[in-house]
């Protein structure tokens, strides 16, 4: 089952305090929604278009429960919380037949949260890296399984985006390139000189 990003939403556990998100993905007959919190694990449940809605109606209603409009928004005003957007860059390896190569195919994906912090956004990433991690049949037969590497750097990021815990950018790469880009732009600041 192919499941497509659809949203992630960033929330505060009113009750624990605890930093957390929720990540909704869906195909043409699932939707799957993923809650998790920082200190407490993730959930991730499977449903139907019928439950989906039913939900999204129980949700919207108990939203609005004993609150005006003008409530709602000077809650949003007050800024209960304090969260900055930070880019994360979180790196895959290809592994082919269970094993990785010498110098294997990488993913450097680039994917922002909004958290308290570097480290609860680094938190973030490394539990979305490991959920995002798949394999298929390659046209040789084989088994390919991107794997989480690793969460690289944290940035703060700049302007305010509208979606969270969504890939901005990728780019594959071998590690033996990253060497290879460095010690041209070594040999050309060489010559240069």
């Amino acid at each position: 089952m192919s499941l497509q990003p659809i949203a992630t939403v960033d929330f505060v556990d009113r009750e624990t305090a605890d930093d957390g998100f929720a990540i909704v993905r869906a195909s043409k007959d699932v939707v799957a929604l993923t809650i998790s919190l920082r200190a407490n694990g993730d959930i991730e449940v499977f449903l139907g278009a019928a439950d989906c809605q039913s939900l999204a109606e129980a949700l919207f209603s108990a939203s609005a429960i004993g609150r005006t409009h003008h409530e709602v928004k000077q809650t949003a005003a007050d800024g209960i919380t304090t969260l900055s957007w930070y880019a994360t860059h979180l790196i895959f390896e290809a592994w082919i037949d269970v094993e990785l190569e010498a110098d294997p195919l990488c993913e450097d994906q680039v994917v922002l949260f909004r958290a308290r912090d570097e480290g609860t956004a680094r938190e973030f990433a490394t539990r979305y890296g490991k959920a995002e991690q798949a394999s298929y049949r390659n046209d040789r037969g084989q088994v390919v399984e991107w794997k989480f590497a690793r969460c690289e750097a944290v940035e703060e990021a700049g302007p305010k985006p509208d979606n969270w815990g969504w890939e901005v950018a990728s780019r594959f790469f071998r590690p033996s390139d990253a060497k290879t880009a460095q010690q041209a732009e070594e040999g050309r600041t060489q010559r240069e000189q």
